[in-house]
Order: structure tokens, then C-alpha cells, then sequence
């Protein structure tokens, strides 16, 4: 299962989508496991702080510098906020033994030969339907591939389940953290220097 958990005011009696939601995901990409830890952080700054006044205090408790516990609640109070902390979890669990902690993908079965080797599994990041196969500049058609993108748009579960609560919450913004780089990337990520 992929869990997403919306947080805001009255969370168990108001429709999804009936304020306006941000969206928190991570681990996409199974080996970053960080990402998932940034979520989970970002999602405590926000519980922890809820009703509280002065300066908000991180899960380390030392207080967080320019951000208020007042102006965190009023967020709350205000939008839906949805975290998604893994959203790759077969990929994610299959990380856990050590000969497989590197691997990026979800855990398709190829080659259908029962068993998940190097030319298995889809980068669930490169299976959106947005310019899916517009190019083989930033993922690929090559099963062996860490970028390999798949049989089709959206054509993976993990996708499927993403996609599906995107079109039931109609989110604002999606801030989908990933371990790789430092790079603050916005879209569109299929087109150079196109400003979002």
C-alpha cells in the first residue's frame, strides 16, 4: 500500500480537495531514503507545532529559525496538506538488503521471469503521462536502464495511485523531494528553459 495522509483542521469531516492542498511525496525513487525522512520531518514540523505559539521547534527540538508555530497552525487551519512519505514502497523494502540498496526502480517484472534483476523494474518518476516518450534525452526505453520509463503512460501501479489522488485533491503544487543532486528543479522538466 501507498499511504498519503492529509492534515488539516476537522481532517475526518471536510471532503478532500475542499481547500486548498500541497502535496509532499518522496521516494520515487526506492534507494533515496533521505527524501522520505525529509517528508516525515516536514510532517512532524507541522503536528508538532499545531496550536502552539512562539517559535516552531523542529523534531530535534531546537526552535526553526523564521517560521512561527502560529503561522504553521493558520496553514493548517487554512489547506490540506498531504504527505506522501514513500511512494515507492516495494522498490523502497527491496533497498533493505544490502546487495540491493542502490536500486532505483519499483519492482516490475520485466522479462516476466519471476525474479527482479538489472533489466526489471520502471523509474515511476519517468512514468508520468506529461510528454511520456518525448524523447530519450531524460529517460529511455531500455528495461536495464535506471531511467527506463515504461511500457506506456502511467503504466505502473505506483503511478496509477499517484495520478489517482492528484485528480481526486487537485493540488496546488506538488514538492516531490529527491536525494540526488542539489538541484531545485521546477517544471517542465521535458523542455529546456521553459518557466513554470
Amino acid at each position: 500500500p501507498i499511504y498519503a495522509m492529509k492534515v488539516t483542521k476537522n481532517a475526518d469531516h471536510r471532503r478532500d480537495g475542499s481547500r486548498p492542498a500541497v502535496l509532499y511525496s518522496a521516494v520515487q525513487h526506492a534507494r533515496e531514503w533521505l527524501a522520505g525522512e525529509t517528508e516525515r520531518r516536514t510532517l512532524r514540523l507541522f503536528l508538532d507545532n499545531y496550536g502552539k505559539h512562539g517559535t516552531a521547534v523542529g523534531t530535534d527540538g531546537q526552535p526553526v529559525d523564521g517560521v512561527s508555530a502560529k503561522e504553521l497552525t493558520k496553514l493548517v487551519d487554512n489547506r490540506e496538506l498531504w504527505f506522501i512519505l514513500v511512494a515507492n514502497p516495494d522498490g523502497y523494502d527491496f533497498t533493505f538488503d544490502p546487495e540491493n540498496r542502490l536500486w532505483r526502480k519499483n519492482l516490475r517484472d520485466n522479462n516476466g521471469d519471476g525474479q527482479i534483476t538489472a533489466v526489471d523494474g520502471v523509474d515511476p518518476n519517468r512514468n508520468f503521462p506529461t510528454r511520456w516518450n518525448y524523447d530519450d534525452e531524460g529517460s529511455n526505453t531500455d528495461t536495464a536502464s535506471e531511467t527506463y520509463r515504461g511500457t506506456g503512460p502511467a503504466s505502473e501501479p505506483e503511478t496509477k495511485a499517484f495520478l489517482s489522488l492528484m485528480n481526486r485533491v487537485h493540488f496546488a503544487y506538488n514538492k516531490n523531494d529527491h536525494t540526488a543532486a542539489e538541484l531545485l528543479l521546477w517544471p517542465f522538466g521535458w523542455q529546456v528553459d521553459t518557466h513554470a
